[in-house]
């Protein structure tokens, strides 16, 4: 049996930020479809995220934290005795705009023949600087943030589940406080023979942080929610642009 390896942090975010960020919540409208049951996001794969960002500054100082090569490189040093990880730390290509709904491909550059002119010679170098470009991305992993801002409402859950497999690491920040009384308690368990076993409870605390290496033996789920009370999260996730979790495993 396997253990899962996760990081708690209470007081994630510094006081400040996190006291304007809270007042600004009850101002953002979450207008999207109810999906799992009771959970509305803005995800930064949405075309109208920019727009979220421009009218709330508080949320767009926290994106802006998570988004960033430092925070990548902070959060990956906290897994780098997974072997996967530690060759990752100095091997991989942060890309501040991937966008999941229009990703980049670096295997499919387009010369564009106005560059080149007529001389052949010019057509080789131009060719030359875009294999090596090309080469150059190729060995490395495009690592970019996926990232959500929840709310979950009454009959939310969360089935016991692993996520996608171009994960690579799992960042909760809860936005607010939840009584166990209330559901929506989030859970690990273990597999064995087919079964799953409960190994950690976490309830939801404000400010505070959980970071899970998402390979293919993290399960994990969320209880449903019984109450009227709202649960403000924000989900996020290192993620690779090649599927990663049999890799992640590996160790």
């Amino acid at each position: 049996m396997k253990k899962i390896k996760f990081y708690k942090i209470d007081n994630f975010l510094d006081s400040k930020t996190f006291t304007k960020f809270e007042k600004e919540l009850n101002s953002i409208k979450f207008d999207s479809e109810l999906v799992m049951g009771g959970r509305q996001r803005i995800a930064n794969n949405e075309n109208n995220f920019n727009e979220y960002l421009k009218l709330h500054s508080s949320f767009k100082k926290v994106y802006q934290s998570f988004n960033s090569k430092i925070f990548f490189d902070n959060t990956l040093s906290k897994f780098k005795n997974n072997s996967i990880i530690k060759n990752l730390e100095n091997n991989y290509h942060f890309d501040e705009n991937f966008s999941v709904t229009n990703p980049k491909c670096y295997e499919n550059l387009i010369i564009d023949e106005s560059l080149t002119g007529n001389s052949n010679k010019s057509k080789s170098l131009i060719n030359l600087l875009f294999t090596k470009v090309k080469k150059y991305f190729k060995k490395k992993i495009t690592l970019y943030l996926y990232l959500d801002l929840s709310k979950a409402t009454k009959n939310y859950r969360r089935e016991i589940h692993c996520d996608n497999r171009d994960r690579v690491i799992v960042i909760l920040l809860f936005l607010n406080n939840f009584s166990p009384n209330n559901g929506g308690i989030f859970q690990f368990f273990n597999q064995e023979d087919g079964k799953y076993k409960l190994c950690k409870k976490i309830i939801p605390k404000k400010n505070q942080c959980i970071m899970f290496l998402a390979d293919k033996n993290a399960y994990h789920n969320v209880s449903k929610i019984l109450s009227s009370d709202d649960r403000y999260f924000m989900y996020g996730a290192i993620t690779a642009d090649k599927i990663m979790r049999e890799d992640l495993s590996s160790d």
